[in-house]
């Protein structure tokens, strides 16, 4: 299997089939010019001439740069984290040992996950070669050969199975864990046996009967846009175009920024002087009916000030109070002695003295119907005697 790579350097490719590593020594060639199908170099410009291009999805926007199989190793990787950026900074350890050159030297993607066992697809490709080619073309993306063929389902048990397509004397490969590689014909019988003779669906021209094969007729199946992984990935992103549209619109947030702070200014100054004559008001008002308070008053106090001015004089609650109390022990039936009274604001407070405590409840009893207040205090009992204190009020 003949390659070709800038500067000389070797390229890796794993066979995804055989989980080796095959890595062919490549002879030099001219920086910046590749042409898989006669090994020759050309300076100045990437040459793909025989890349399967009639593989390639009517169903792309723009036709894509296609990179040839021979150029671009997939591989197979575990890579437990769940973040995409976790991943990307994880492969070139999951890779390096199945590499022929530095991963300095290389680009690195993230192409999916591959079969269903959890595992990622990654594709490894030469710096240089992705430099080259999206240099050559920037608005078009750059694509590994082997992805434009679809590929086949992967079995529930058992080995994986290829999917060939041949022209001429070169065959391309896509295995069913969506691993894939383009080879020689005359190499393909010895890489189908290292492989241990997987399941063969072919398109194209037939296969040499030594390799057991399904042959189809029909056109390949091509893999849509969406299934084929666009290489120009991490530092080879194409640019979007939205750098001044988003510079514009920082500047306008700038400028919006700074009128709305112009104009929260200019509206807390206006308040403050509503504010501010509004104090001077209320403290005119509180002038004329409480010199002695200004409007740092608590608003409870100022309150309770202008109750006080506004509330009618009443006469004293004492007399009628003792009237109604006096009136309704009177009315009962065991003797009740007042021992001590007193008179505080509303409430009278009296000690009281009765045969025993029946008599002080019933005595507190009638207080109450008569429409009083009454609390009771401590009451004790002794030697044929008791006593209680209450609190009444109107």
């Amino acid at each position: 299997m003949t390659q070709t790579k800038p500067q000389g350097k070797s390229v890796s490719h794993e066979n995804m089939a055989t989980n080796q590593n095959i890595t062919p020594s490549l002879p030099p060639s001219e920086a910046g010019s590749f042409d898989v199908g006669s090994g020759e170099a050309k300076s100045g410009e990437y040459v793909a001439s025989t890349v399967f291009s009639e593989l390639t999805s009517p169903d792309f926007p723009i036709p894509p740069q296609v990179i040839p199989a021979e150029l671009v190793g997939m591989h197979v990787v575990t890579l437990p984290m769940r973040s995409k950026h976790q991943q990307r900074a994880a492969l070139p350890f999951a890779v390096e040992d199945r590499l022929g050159q530095s991963v300095e030297d290389v680009h690195m993607v993230l192409c999916g996950p591959a079969g269903t066992s959890g595992d990622v697809l990654a594709a490894v490709l030469s710096s240089d070669l992705m430099s080259l080619a999206t240099q050559s073309d920037p608005a078009r993306a750059v694509v590994p050969e082997q992805m434009l063929l679809a590929a086949p389902a992967l079995p529930e048990t058992g080995p994986v199975s290829w999917r060939c397509y041949r022209k001429a004397d070169r065959v391309l490969v896509r295995v069913s864990d969506g691993t894939g590689f383009a080879v020689r014909l005359a190499m393909l019988a010895t890489l189908w046996q290292i492989a241990g003779k997987p399941a063969v669906e072919s398109f194209g021209e037939r296969l040499p009967d030594e390799i057991r094969s399904t042959h189809q007729e029909t056109d390949p199946p091509r893999a849509s846009p969406a299934e084929v992984t666009d290489l120009r990935q991490g530092v080879f992103r194409p640019d979007l175009g939205i750098g001044r549209p988003i510079k514009w619109l920082a500047a306008a947030c700038l400028v919006a920024a700074v009128t709305h702070l112009g104009l929260a200014m200019a509206d807390l100054r206006a308040q403050k002087g509503l504010a501010d004559s509004l104090q001077a008001t209320a403290q005119s008002a509180l002038a004329e009916r409480l010199p002695d308070t200004t409007t740092e008053t608590a608003p409870s106090l100022v309150q309770r000030k202008l109750a006080a001015q506004t509330q009618p004089q009443r006469g004293s609650e004492f007399l009628p109070l003792l009237n109604r109390v006096s009136g309704a022990l009177l009315g009962q039936s065991e003797a009740v002695q007042v021992r001590q009274l007193s008179w505080s604001g509303d409430t009278l407070r009296l000690s009281l003295e009765a045969p025993d405590l029946d008599a002080l409840q019933r005595a507190e009893a009638r207080l109450v119907t008569d429409g009083l207040v009454v609390s009771s205090g401590s009451a004790t009992a002794e030697a044929g005697a008791a006593r209680a204190d209450l609190t009444v009020r109107p």
